[in-house]
């Protein structure tokens, strides 16, 4: 699950949700206004699960357009090598960019995180029962992901679960799951 706010509206946000190993692996979101409710916030019945595609797996990650307003939700799909970027506007939720680079991600690759640097330049993939774990470069104005390293080349680990950027984006983080 993600939580992105809708541009320029403070009381409205998306959520978006992938489904799990255990659930058909598709993308949907629903919209919350928290002005609804007496203030505590509802979800607005003509925007809840909306479907936007299948099949994805579990990586979701958001990152800041450069325009400083809108932001980008980046997911992957099962059974290919293809990202797709869904641009976040006032307007709402746009039609995705694809890109096809790295690795495949098949059934048993969906668990793993997928994380952005918070500057927006890279993207980090983890594949636990693939054994993959992939750094790319990402342009937060096209929404295009590019230039795939394998990071299992330097590591020498397997089974990576959760990653992360330090706050100034010079370290990653993984954790392995033995």
């Amino acid at each position: 699950t993600l939580i992105v706010q809708k541009p320029d509206d403070c009381s409205k946000y998306y959520i978006f949700h992938t489904g799990d190993h255990m659930t058909p692996p598709d993308l949907r979101y629903t919209m919350v206004d928290m002005c609804l409710n007496g203030g505590l916030g509802d979800v607005v019945t003509a925007q809840k699960n909306i479907f936007l595609y299948t099949p994805c797996s579990e990586k979701m990650t958001a990152v800041k357009h450069t325009n400083g307003t809108d932001v980008w939700v980046v997911v992957h799909d099962l059974g290919n090598a293809q990202f797709r970027s869904f641009l976040v506007t006032p307007a709402g939720v746009g039609a995705s960019v694809n890109t096809t680079v790295g690795s495949v991600h098949n059934n048993n690759c969906m668990i793993g995180y997928m994380k952005a640097s918070h500057n927006g330049q890279k993207l980090v993939s983890a594949n636990t029962f693939c054994q993959v774990f992939d750094l790319f470069d990402f342009n937060a104005a096209t929404g295009v992901v590019s230039n795939p390293v394998n990071l299992n080349n330097f590591t020498g680990a397997d089974w990576y679960y959760g990653v992360e950027f330090s706050p100034n984006d010079q370290l990653l983080y993984a954790s392995t799951t033995w």
